[in-house]
């Protein structure tokens, strides 16, 4: 009996062994693990124009990606300037966004024709799970026809599970002599070189600010671009729609019959703030601000903005800050901020009518306005080392408008709400520095006796 005893007891303890090895096993599977999702494009673009392609590395997986030594993408592509080739003849492709450990390496035939380009890891580069790696292409396309392109990914396993090879037909279309959404390019190259006012509407092939540079542009311009648009300068947009209230129209209030009033402007949110009431000095409390566009943004399209930022309000000799204005910019190729856009609500003006005694206290900021960076390729909000200059980062500031402080004719004012800054691109390699918060207040609580 105790021979059988141990016999079964032996039995169990291998049966526990096989069951320890299957969990360990499962465990092992369950563990989060990289995957490298490859994507190149556009697959349409203009023959016989200079085009911008992205190629997006997106880990997808549950855990970091890591390209190591050896490790190299191939972009395969024809530059015979045939119909079938994507880059005119003798063309080369210039890539930018290269991480720091990437080597770029040419590829040529027989003929010395470039036939694509080797990414080369020479140092580790780590893609963060649920984030990408991009890389812009550029070059000047062959005529209309289809193109073949294929890119080959030759990977160590600390990448994770990748795509091995991807065809794609780029199509090269016909010359747009109509104006399309990213203009006609009408009017040329634009190189700031310095200080300027650009004019609201315009239409050109590339755009360059450069450093140092300050230009200032009113509420509402969009600039268009066939090709290309970075800044590396200073951006200022002027303010869109104004702020409001009751200001002084005589120093006597009981003598008007009807208080002076400017107009508070909504800009592209939903409702203005009330003006406060003004009744011959007497107290009177504060009034409701205005009523931001909030999660809305996510369901308006582009074309809903037209002035920018809200204005505020005031009373009592003060009026509202002016809302920030609105600037989008449209390129088919490439947008790069390497400088400042800036577009914030204006503070309250006070005794804006020049009487002596006029001067109010408070008054509301006013709102931050937009600022719309849209692409067909790529938007990045810092600039990449180039001709240029070296590279960059870059800030969009939309905050609010600080209220106006208090004095003997009324209290401290309410600061403007936060802009909105909307980045609209197939990729956006850098979000940058963003400015989205609401101005301060001048508001002090009293304070409570001892």
């Amino acid at each position: 009996m105790t021979n059988m005893r141990l016999r079964a007891s032996s039995a169990l303890a291998v049966t526990a062994l096989i069951l320890l090895a299957a969990w360990a096993g499962r465990a092992t599977a369950a563990a989060p693990k990289p995957s490298l999702d490859v994507t190149f494009g556009p697959i349409q673009v203009e023959g016989d124009s200079r085009a911008t392609f992205f190629l997006v590395l997106r880990n997808s997986g549950g855990a970091d990606s890591k390209l190591v030594l050896g490790d190299e993408i191939e972009i395969v592509y024809g530059t015979g300037g045939g119909t079938g080739d994507l880059l005119a003849a003798n063309q080369q492709m210039a890539v930018d966004l290269l991480p720091a450990g990437v080597a770029l390496q040419r590829i040529f035939d027989a003929d010395n024709h470039e036939t694509g380009v080797r990414l080369a890891v020479e140092g580790d580069v780590t893609i963060p799970a649920g984030e990408s790696q991009a890389f812009l292409l550029e070059g000047a396309t062959a005529p209309p026809g289809a193109a073949r392109v294929g890119v080959a990914t030759r990977l160590s396993k600390a990448a994770g599970k990748a795509t091995k090879s991807l065809a794609v037909a780029v199509v090269k279309t016909p010359p747009v002599s109509a104006v399309d959404f990213y203009g006609d390019g009408s009017d040329g190259i634009l190189d700031v070189a310095a200080d300027t006012q650009l004019q609201p509407l315009r239409n050109h092939t590339d755009v360059l600010i450069r450093a140092g540079v300050t230009v200032t542009v009113p509420s509402g311009t969009t600039i268009r671009c066939r090709g290309s648009f970075e800044n590396r300068g200073t951006i200022v947009v002027l303010p869109g729609s104004p702020g409001g209230g009751t200001p002084f129209a005589t120093l006597s209030l009981g003598a008007q019959l009807e208080a002076a009033a400017a107009t508070v402007e909504r800009g592209d949110s939903f409702a203005a703030p009330h003006v406060p009431a003004a009744l011959n000095l007497q107290p009177v409390g504060g009034a409701k601000g205005g009523v931001g566009i909030g999660n809305a943004a996510y369901a308006l399209p582009l074309s809903h903005y037209r002035h920018g930022g809200g204005g505020g309000s005031g009373t009592l000799g003060c009026l509202g800050g002016d809302g920030g204005g609105l600037l989008r910019v449209i390129a088919r190729g490439r947008v790069s901020n390497g400088g400042t856009i800036r577009a914030k609500g204006g503070s309250p003006t006070f005794n804006r009518t020049g009487l002596v005694g006029g001067e109010g206290g408070g008054g509301g900021g006013g709102g931050g306005g937009i600022v719309i960076l849209a692409s067909g390729t790529s938007v990045d909000n810092s600039a990449p080392a180039n001709v240029n200059g070296p590279a960059a980062p870059g800030t969009v500031d939309v905050g609010g408008g600080a209220g106006g402080t208090a004095d003997p004719n009324g209290g401290g004012g309410g600061g403007g709400g936060g802009g909105l800054v909307v980045f609209c691109a197939p990729t956006v390699p850098s979000n940058g520095t963003t400015n989205l918060f609401g101005g301060l207040s001048a508001f002090q609580p009293a304070r409570s006796r001892q």
